[in-house]
């Protein structure tokens, strides 16, 4: 969860600089589509140097689990796929697993990725055992290469990896921008941000 984190890509030129809610569906918080990519920047920051990659979300596919329908979705750093997984978004918001793409696999480990609709300093269980997810905003104004949106923000902590983040994402949109801190080494730190979304063509 921590680089799905995880949690985009070219920005819609009906955004623009702000964010048209008039033609988002805001009742979800990731829109899942085949053939929608969030494209980015990935910066990873270290003590003396810093260096940058195009990072995507891709929706590729769909698999069935009974009556659910989930959506392929890879992370794509430069021209590496770094995972293939499976999300869906149910009335307590969007599900995700990295474990595989099957419907046995999907069904056996999924688990919440961001709450929503969401309260402030909700808490709930995150995509790895040992990790708490609090909402810690739901109004964050959030401005990215690809403009400016309002998101609902999402931290967590993992004692086991030292490490601190935040994942914002904005209803109708997706992923807008990520932060991930090492707290052994805070020379240390790696973002992502949103710089524009490709949508499939009709």
């Amino acid at each position: 969860m921590k680089y799905f984190l995880v949690i985009c890509v070219m920005a819609l030129s009906a955004i623009g600089t702000t964010c048209n809610t008039e033609s988002l569906d805001t009742g979800v918080i990731v829109p899942l589509e085949i053939g929608t990519v969030w494209e980015g920047v990935m910066v990873n920051k270290h003590a003396d140097s810093t260096d940058s990659v195009v990072s995507s979300y891709a929706v590729t596919d769909t698999v069935s689990v009974g009556s659910e329908k989930w959506h392929v979705i890879q992370r794509i750093d430069g021209s590496k796929i770094r995972y293939t997984g499976a999300c869906t978004n149910r009335k307590d918001g969007l599900w995700f697993t990295s474990f595989g793409t099957d419907s046995v696999t999907v069904s056996k480990y999924a688990m919440m990725y961001a709450l929503y609709p969401a309260n402030q300093n909700q808490i709930y269980q995150g995509m790895e055992v040992e990790t708490r997810v609090r909402v810690c905003g739901l109004h964050d104004t959030v401005t990215v290469p690809a403009g400016t949106f309002e998101c609902v923000s999402y931290c967590w902590d993992d004692a086991e990896s030292m490490s601190r983040g935040v994942i914002y994402l904005a209803p109708g949109v997706g992923w807008v921008k990520e932060q991930l801190t090492d707290e052994f080494d805070r020379s240390r730190s790696t973002s992502w941000e949103l710089v524009r979304i490709k949508k499939p063509r009709k």
